[in-house]
């Protein structure tokens, strides 16, 4: 995508009124948004097309595109009460709308701003109010997200072992042979859960199955081309090979979280540094 005069367009589009355009554009981005987090803009092509929406008032793209602007914000921007009120919006957008989808994401939103401002037990009531819908509506679409971050609630509320089960639920549901995700989203969803698996494993104490995770998740997130999720990836690998003393490769992890350069998040970038740091000399 040639950013510069795509996003150039979209601005002169919103501009001049073409507001279904808009809408029908940034729709498309959906999925691909993933793959390039650390672009700069997502919030304001999300916070341009939810304008739209709304003049539109149109309210299956309102509730869309605000869902989609409260991730850009909490992800790009580190605006998470922001995103908090996105995700409200969007759920009322999305009951006006009558979507289940919509509403489990507004759901899975909100929780995942609020593991963001650390507020865990909004994490785990949020997200398993969209596990329940999800249930109870028959519509899984969201409920791999929605479990992790159940998963990873229970995990900070001390309940490593109920997390591992949780996430064990998540790679049982990608397994099956009619689950409804698919490709490249049942990729992401899967990686992402193999990570919160080695995180359970962490918290347990259990760094050898920790390490196992965090490395095949960081090859699944290459091949998918998740470059900020491998980093991240990376990075917990190399904590755990600390953790089993095996410096020397926990040394190689951590290089590669530096090579990723500006595809890694500045801050996963700094702690790698860190500990490259802390490491006994070669």
């Amino acid at each position: 995508m040639r950013s510069p005069s795509w996003l150039a367009a979209l601005r002169a589009a919103a501009h001049r009124g073409e507001h279904a355009q808009v809408v029908r554009t940034v729709h498309a981005m959906e999925w691909f948004c993933d793959l390039w987090v650390h672009w700069g803009h997502w919030p304001e092509v999300f916070g341009l097309a939810a304008e739209s929406a709304a003049v539109l008032d149109d309210p299956y793209m309102r509730a869309f595109h605000l869902n989609c602007h409260s991730w850009a914000l909490s992800l790009c921007e580190q605006r998470h009460h922001e995103a908090v009120e996105r995700a409200a919006e969007g759920l009322e957008h999305a009951r006006r709308a009558q979507d289940v989808h919509q509403q489990a994401s507004a759901l899975m939103h909100a929780a995942s701003a609020y593991g963001h401002l650390g507020d865990v037990r909004a994490v785990a009531e949020k997200s398993l109010a969209a596990i329940h819908l999800s249930e109870e509506t028959g519509y899984y679409e969201v409920w791999p997200q929605a479990a992790r971050l159940y998963g990873n609630a229970l995990r900070l509320l001390g309940r490593a072992e109920d997390a591992l089960a949780e996430h064990g639920r998540i790679i049982a549901f990608l397994d099956a042979p009619d689950c409804p995700v698919t490709g490249h989203v049942a990729a992401i969803f899967r990686t992402h859960t193999i990570q919160a698996l080695g995180h359970d494993c962490a918290a347990l104490g259990r760094w050898r199955e920790a390490a196992d995770h965090f490395r095949d998740a960081q090859v699944q997130s290459s091949g998918i081309g998740i470059s900020h999720k491998e980093a991240e990836q990376l990075l917990h690998l190399g904590e755990a090979l600390i953790e089993l003393g095996e410096t020397e490769e926990a040394r190689y992890c951590l290089h590669q979280v530096l090579a990723l350069g500006d595809a890694a998040d500045d801050k996963h970038l700094k702690t790698a540094q860190e500990l490259l740091d802390a490491l006994p000399a070669e």
